[in-house]
């Protein structure tokens, strides 16, 4: 029997499926491409949820100049005055011994919640330069950010005695984000950073700040001050659009 023709013509192959590429730099950036999908839907799916749970306590409509005024907000991050004194020997996590805590439990709430200090003190000059950790872990503590604990939430009112660059932004206050860029002292970097978030990896962002040559702290500059902040030019090269 004659044999009959056979159709070398494939079915269409879905964009999405990497299996069946063969070129290595190809299917590298297919399950780049499904990742950060997947990243983006988790971020959506987070944001939704958080809007949708009930704070335990309201922010007073109007917020006093006085630090002692402020009121408790409706997260675990508050803002709490800072001092370099307690800092020196405070650790930066506690030791956990027992099964891992639930969210809601008392237990979470207390080590959360944070304990009332005296007003940041500002005044200090270091000899040496700033690591970029030690400057955000500062930065942070102003913020009354506890290390290792910067979750997903809006940003909250700062007392006034937070110097200006940490101040939260408006976006900061109305957009649900990573409460991680708030440690930068760059308006711009953390508005584009929240806005650009459906195009952006976190991750890979706060990766690169560690991982690869990012920010410089002059020596004696302050943690807060973007003046002593010096960007990197593989970091520029890579997130210079964060700063436009």
């Amino acid at each position: 029997m004659e044999n009959m023709p056979i159709d070398d013509n494939p079915a269409e192959i879905d964009a999405d499926d990497w299996h069946s590429v063969t070129d290595a730099k190809k299917r590298k950036q297919i399950q780049d491409r499904l990742a950060q999908r997947e990243r983006r839907k988790r971020l959506r799916e987070a944001k939704r949820s958080t809007k949708q749970i009930s704070p335990p306590l309201q922010i007073q409509s109007s917020i006093s100049a006085q630090a002692d005024d402020i009121a408790q907000p409706s997260s675990e991050f508050a803002f709490h005055p800072f001092s370099f004194d307690a800092f020196e020997h405070a650790p930066c996590s506690r030791r956990i011994t027992g099964p891992l805590l639930s969210l809601d439990s008392p237990q979470f709430s207390s080590f959360c919640s944070p304990s009332i200090q005296q007003t940041p003190n500002l005044s200090y000059e270091l000899p040496y330069a700033l690591p970029l950790s030690s400057a955000l872990l500062i930065n942070g503590r102003i913020l009354g950010l506890r290390c290792g604990i910067d979750g997903l939430s809006k940003s909250l009112p700062a007392s006034p005695e937070v110097p200006f660059p940490l101040q939260p932004t408006t976006t900061q206050l109305t957009i649900v984000h990573f409460r991680a860029i708030d440690r930068v002292p760059f308006f711009k970097m953390r508005d584009n950073f929240i806005l650009m978030s459906d195009v952006i990896d976190e991750e890979e962002l706060i990766g690169d700040l560690f991982l690869m040559p990012g920010f410089t702290i002059a020596p004696g500059g302050v943690s807060w001050d973007p003046e002593a902040w010096r960007i990197e030019k593989p970091f520029a090269d890579k997130w210079g659009i964060l700063f436009y």
